[in-house]
């Protein structure tokens, strides 16, 4: 139970934080990533802003420690039938008080991803993805739990140029023999 109330608060502490902090500094993706051109207009590179997403993330990591830190202790009730390791006895009886106090280690990463959304577009996709690592400190001892979470920061179509010929055949094996491009009907 404890360890369900650590990695609850946690989650909810992390979602807020993020979506504080992102909509409170109005990020974007051009915040992040500039599309460079060459001289004929086609699309050269996508450039990331290393400086910008360091500054984001290391605000972000420390107000979630922070408001982690901040976290009074929390009390959590504990049926006395989970004391009995008797599943008919589970969920009954008086409520016994119990003090848990929350500490944390955050960690976060931009993660990108590139994925295809047409012949001639790709989806640039960047989320933050946080690992926190919470100990719930209980008078008989401690129950550390860990909290994964994404969250999507920004997004964006790139469109490049049409190709002049596109194939696309699934679920056709390739072999030399069945190569169905070069047999003659």
């Amino acid at each position: 139970m404890a360890e369900s109330k650590a990695q609850r608060i946690a989650t909810v502490v992390i979602n807020e934080t993020v979506s504080e902090k992102l909509a409170g500094n109005n990020i974007g993706y051009y915040d992040l990533y500039k599309i460079e051109k060459n001289n004929d207009g086609q699309i050269s590179a996508v450039v990331s802003n290393v400086i910008k997403m360091n500054q984001i993330k290391s605000e972000i990591t420390s107000a979630i420690q922070n408001k982690i830190s901040d976290i009074d202790v929390q009390q959590i009730g504990i049926p006395l039938g989970n004391l009995s390791n008797n599943y008919l006895l589970a969920g009954r009886g008086p409520k016994i008080p119990i003090k848990l106090m929350i500490v944390g280690i955050i960690e976060m990463n931009f993660k990108n991803s590139f994925i295809s959304a047409g012949i001639n577009q790709t989806k640039h996709e960047i989320v933050l993805e946080a690992k926190a690592t919470i100990t719930a400190i209980l008078p008989a001892g401690r129950k550390t739990a860990e909290v994964y979470t994404t969250i999507p920061v920004a997004e964006t179509i790139i469109v490049g140029n049409v190709p002049n010929t596109y194939t696309n055949i699934e679920g056709v094996p390739y072999s030399p023999q069945n190569n169905i491009l070069n047999k003659t009907p």
